[in-house]
């Protein structure tokens, strides 16, 4: 129910119930204020706890500090920055905890007002430094000199500028008498992670005891009163670590001044800059938000959140690289959060399957009649199809191989991804517009001319299948493979079993996966050689550690100079070969059908002669690797395997423009033919899936777009709302340790191609969930309304708003420093004359006055009372010394 008021002479509606201060703000009337904060409300009235902690002073013990009684009775007084005038009352209202009544007239600006606000303003900044508030050249101030000479501990923080308290000081006005302001000495609290505090520039207004009291429902922070005093701190320990904080952050985005700042956050989005799990995630799939639902065990909706953004949890959550993790801010605390593990526990436990459908169904765009040919099914031709097909749009796969997946299939072994695993996240397809032609080749089959009279656009997501080859002496022997080809012949079974010495040459992801292949086809022994030092290796440093574990010798720093026949160089070189038990020459594989190992022309492997890398990349971090040709080591091997990149397979292209193996694609993914998209690695090379994924994902924006859509292609499977903000204490909360997933014991795994890790028990997520941080719920902490800014910008637009009337003007220049203060008849033809003219000002204010003259002197006397100076003038007629 409404109701209406008066507020400086207008009436207006307010809600029954609501306060002055809420009032005033829902109808654009400001009212200044500092320990109130939309997402708390006022903070009249709170209670001190008993006692609190400080950071100690150097002799290794908590300053424990006791509430002496001294304060309030009712309670915490706050700011008092809210002054109001009721008619019909007596003295000064707050505005803040007032509540509105049916035909109270309310005036937020009587002088008596704004000068008791002024009083209490400098009650604030007492304890406060303040000495760059008063200085005119505080807009724009580096921090890094003072002109005038202020003490570095009697400036203001680096929030100058941004801070909440200089724009309130602004507006309400600095007392002249101020008293300087004298160091306090007190502690800064710099000794955990995250954030930082010092409470010298604290001023007392309880916004962060009440966001971490109230907002969260966690007590770490609280306050007693001493000596009249209102003093902050941590309630158990001076250690926010042992007083059960949760590092959520909402202490720190509730401070109006620098007392609480974050720690380590580069400049950026705030969306990036404080979830950055989610932005460094190439999907952006909304990550605290599906955690949170796991720790409440809401598995479906988890699993919907996550496929707003990604159709395969199940893929990624084993095999993803998890750039997530790497950015994540709980290691800050120990060690990030295991978000990988947990999206894969998630899409292995959801609940309900029907209802996910039933989801997918509703969310499902109308026809629109469009059809797209979508060429290769690999992460990025099928993220693709997936929400073209939810846009509405028929879809059609092809596929030249008998099953979906591409590399996903053919490429990823067994003990990472198994078929299983695959096939489950491939059922999204079946309540989608999406048809599957596999065993089509394009090119072959079907040429592209055809795809592109039959389809209204053609996407080409052919990925990199192919193995890189590079020339080297004795690569046409019998026993030399190449990676991929190597790893698809594994999970297709025309590679059972190994019996001999294999040497892997490569040092990225999949010469790591054809490594450990290897072992658990029986190999006796397994060596790898790559350019790169151990600290460079492109692979993981889990799957190197993982590696090694399970026997892979490694030789870093080392290139193939030229592969060995039978009967060459048997233990040439500076180094030597690792040594191996006698091995029976009717065991020894080469990769191909077992004992199939010799080729139609020349001999086999014997060894292969490695030369010492000394450095990788030039100075310009371009490929240029440099050798020492005067080290050189031989193993001897009976099987080299080259894992030194992918490449695509470029065949189907015909008429498409391409570049150094990639299909050339604009800024939209458009090719060079109009309505033939690319992406994933066919167009922008070597990445990893899920960035394969995302790049399909942008694929079917662009695409929806050029078929007429709005390019929103990103359903909504779980209604968004405001998370519930309060989270509850956690004892020990930043010391919970990660929880690791259970691994095959390194004997069995050495033999078998089940999965090395071990989904989450429900337990165990619930267990890991609960360390989040949840870092966006500092995201819906509602912003506060700053003051209105006083000064225009000095354009035609905003001259044209002002009268043709008497007043005073003031003209500032790109710092916003009074330059100019000046009396006139006309207001609007003095601004439009400087306007025109070659004016060093950019920002302006006026207030009418038909005294003028007057009104001129008396600001004019305020200026040069604060800053001790006159204005410096705009050049011509400006010099104002003359009025003194």
């Amino acid at each position: 129910m409404n109701i209406t008021i008066q507020i400086n002479g207008d009436s207006v509606e307010a809600e029954e119930g609501t306060t002055i201060l809420e009032a005033a703000q829902e109808n654009d009337i400001y009212i200044p204020r500092l320990c109130y904060h939309p997402s708390l409300g006022s903070s009249h009235g709170l209670k001190p706890v008993e006692t609190i902690f400080r950071e100690d002073f150097g002799d290794g013990t908590d300053s424990r500090l006791h509430s002496d009684c001294s304060g309030p009775e009712d309670g915490f007084e706050g700011c008092r920055l809210c002054l109001v005038k009721i008619e019909g009352r007596d003295g000064l209202a707050t505005a803040c905890d007032t509540i509105v009544e049916a035909g109270m007239i309310v005036i937020t600006d009587t002088e008596t007002v704004k000068a008791a606000r002024k009083d209490n303003l400098a009650e604030i900044l007492k304890d406060h430094p303040h000495a760059c508030l008063q200085c005119a050249q505080q807009e724009g101030c580096s921090r890094t000199q003072c002109s005038s000479n202020v003490p570095d501990d009697e400036r203001c923080c680096s929030l100058l500028g941004h801070c909440e308290l200089q724009k309130i000081a602004r507006f309400v006005g600095i007392r002249q008498d101020l008293t300087k302001y004298v160091f306090r000495e007190l502690p800064k609290h710099e000794s955990e992670p995250l954030f930082d505090r010092d409470y010298n520039l604290c001023i007392s207004c309880l916004r962060c005891v009440r966001a971490c009291r109230d907002l969260r429902g966690i007590n770490t922070l609280g306050f007693v009163f001493q000596d009249d005093k209102v003093i902050v701190g941590a309630t158990k320990s001076s250690m926010y670590s042992d007083s059960d904080c949760r590092f959520c952050g909402a202490c720190v985005e509730v401070c109006p001044t620098g007392t609480l700042t974050d720690k380590d956050i580069p400049k950026g989005e705030k969306d990036d800059v404080l979830v950055p799990c989610t932005a460094n995630c190439p999907a952006r799939i909304d990550i605290p938000g599906y955690i949170r639902l796991i720790e409440e065990g809401r598995y479906t909706e988890a699993v919907g959140l996550i496929r707003e953004r990604i159709p395969f949890p199940g893929i990624l959550g084993r095999i993803c690289f998890h750039p997530c993790e790497d950015v994540c801010r709980r290691e800050k605390l120990n060690r990030p959060m295991a978000i990988c593990n947990l999206k894969w526990f998630v899409a292995d436990h959801e609940e309900n399957e029907i209802e996910q459908k039933e989801r997918m169904k509703n969310q499902t765009k109308e026809p629109t009649g469009k059809k797209i040919a979508i060429v290769g099914s690999g992460p990025s031709g099928l993220s693709a199809a997936y929400f073209l097909s939810l846009s509405g749009h028929a879809v059609t796969v092809f596929e030249s191989e008998d099953e979906l997946g591409g590399m996903l299939r053919y490429a990823i072994p067994d003990y990472r991804l198994t078929p299983q695993a695959l096939d489950n996240d491939l059922k999204i397809f079946e309540g989608l517009d999406v048809e599957f032609r596999t065993n089509t080749p394009i090119g072959k089959n079907v040429s592209l001319s055809e795809l592109r009279k039959d389809y209204q656009a053609v996407f080409l997501g052919t990925g990199a299948c192919l193995s890189k080859r590079i020339s080297v002496e004795g690569s046409e022997l019998a026993g030399v493979e190449w990676g991929l080809d190597f790893l698809k012949a594994v999970k297709t079974n025309n590679v059972t079993n190994l019996k001999g010495r294999v040497t892997v040459i490569g040092g990225g992801n999949v010469a790591i996966d054809v490594a450990r292949s290897c072992i658990r086809l029986g190999a006796n022994e397994v060596q790898l050689a790559c350019l790169e030092s151990d600290q460079e290796m492109p692979a993981h440093d889990w799957e190197i550690e993982e590696a090694r574990e399970e026997g892979i010798i490694m030789h870093p720093s080392w290139g193939p100079r030229r592969i060995l026949g039978e009967g060459e160089g048997k233990g040439e070189g500076k180094g030597e070969g690792k040594e191996e038990e006698e091995v029976d020459e009717e065991e020894v594989g080469s990769g191909k059908l077992e004992n199939e190992y010799e080729k139609e022309e020349g001999g086999k492997v014997s060894g292969i002669e490695l030369v010492k890398c000394t450095s990788v990349f030039d100075g310009r971090g371009n490929f240029a690797p440099s050798f020492d040709e005067g080290e050189t080591m031989v193993i001897e091997t009976d099987m080299v395997i080259f894992a030194v990149g992918q490449t695509s397979d470029l065949s189907c292209t015909e008429d498409v423009e391409t570049d150094r193996g990639t299909i050339s694609i604009d800024n939209e993914q458009q090719a060079s033919i109009q309505g033939i998209f690319a992406g994933g690695e066919a167009a922008k090379g070597p990445m990893s899936v899920v960035e394969a994924v995302a790049d399909g994902a942008f694929a079917a924006i662009t695409m929806d777009k050029y078929l007429g859509g709005d390019g929103n292609i990103y359903p909504t499977f779980v209604e968004s709302g405001t998370p519930n903000p309060e989270i509850g204490i956690i004892e020990g909360f930043a010391a919970l340790e990660r929880v690791g997933s259970s691994k095959s014991d390194i004997g069995v795994r050495k033999t078998t191609f089940e999965m090395v890790e071990k989904c989450y028990t429900n337990d165990q997520a619930k267990q890991e969930a609960i360390r989040c941080l949840q870092c966006d719920l500092r995201l819906h902490i509602l912003s506060v309304t700053l003051p209105p800014e006083m000064w225009l910008d000095l354009t035609e637009e905003n001259v044209a708003q002002v009268p043709a009337v008497e007043g005073v003007f003031q003209l500032l220049d790109e710092n916003k420093v009074v330059i100019v203060i000046k009396g006139t008849q006309d207001l609007h033809a003095d601004l439009q004359e400087k306007l025109n003219s070659d004016t060093n000002a950019s920002f302006f204010e006026f207030e009418e006055d038909p005294m003028y003259t007057k009104r001129e002197s008396e600001l004019i006397q305020q200026f040069l009372q604060q800053f001790g100076k006159m204005p410096e003038g705009d050049g011509g007629d400006d010099d104002l010394d003359d009025l003194f």
